[in-house]
């Protein structure tokens, strides 16, 4: 769907259609959020909603945010066949540490202790990496899906701040579903 055709069908149902009209946002206009962002003086937070990308992404951006979001399902098939194949079971234990590479991946926990776990983790999937293949695989689980899941929520945002710079109709309709916040910095 297209931006147009996504501000037509919102100039339909929003009641509120600008920055001015909604009391709740800091600002008194579009213009001056966008003169403040571009001033880094204003901070923006996104809430991460899947279905954002599919409104306002490309369809190479939907699709890529569909594998990312897919990938502890993927990687637990794939560590499923490499199990079966090599007959070493013993990597069946990534499967586990794949669902907690997807629940640690929040944000909340990403900005402080997970960063810190994930670059250990990394360093040491690299070194056993020529040490031990089980170890490595089941640890790259861990790695590899966390890193993946927390570059779809990137992506999401990334997509949803390039769409709400374009559209004003946008920012209202998130700003009021309570999908993005603006905080002003000083």
């Amino acid at each position: 769907m297209t931006l147009e055709l996504i501000e037509e069908e919102l100039i339909k149902n929003l009641t509120s259609k600008s920055v001015s009209e909604v009391d709740e946002i800091p600002l008194k206009d579009f213009e001056e959020f966008l003169n403040l962002y571009k001033s880094n003086k204003i901070k923006i937070g996104i809430k991460y909603d899947g279905d954002l990308v599919e409104y306002f992404g490309k369809k190479s951006e939907v699709i890529m945010h569909y594998i990312l979001v897919w990938s502890p399902l993927i990687i637990s098939l794939l560590l499923t066949i490499m199990a079966l194949i090599t007959t070493s079971y013993i990597i069946l234990w990534g499967i586990p540490l794949t669902i907690l590479g997807f629940i640690l991946s929040s944000p909340f926990f990403m900005k402080g202790l997970g960063s810190a776990i994930w670059i250990f983790g990394f360093i040491a999937f690299i070194y056993l990496c020529f040490k031990s293949f089980n170890s490595a695989t089941i640890l790259g689980a861990y790695i590899f899906t966390n890193f993946l899941v927390t570059v779809s929520r990137e992506q999401c945002r990334i997509i949803v701040n390039r769409t709400i710079l374009k559209s004003e109709l946008v920012f209202v309709w998130l700003f009021t579903q309570g999908s993005i916040y603006v905080q002003k910095t000083t």
